[in-house]
């Protein structure tokens, strides 16, 4: 039961890394932007890479264990029978 449900706080993590990283590639890839302070204009575009991507959903990952693992724990405390019910 523990296991299950860490697996699938992995999952939503993992589909939510995927979906913010091509979320924010097909919005942000060589989006324009600047900045003006003490009268020097900083002007750039902004590169979503291969390696920010993975980064993200690793990220994402993360969020998700940690998501799952408070349930995961509390569950797995449980007896079964009571476990199931609680679901």
């Amino acid at each position: 039961m523990l296991t299950t449900v860490l697996l699938e706080g992995l999952a939503y993590g993992l589909l939510g890394g995927i979906l913010g990283a091509l979320l924010a590639y097909g919005v942000f890839d060589g989006f324009p932007a600047s900045t003006l302070g003490n009268y020097v204009l900083v002007a750039f575009n902004f590169l979503v890479t291969p390696g920010l991507m993975l980064t993200g959903i690793g990220f994402a990952l993360l969020m998700g264990l940690a998501g799952g693992l408070f349930p995961a724990v509390k569950i797995g405390r449980m007896p079964v029978a009571a476990a199931l019910r609680e679901l």
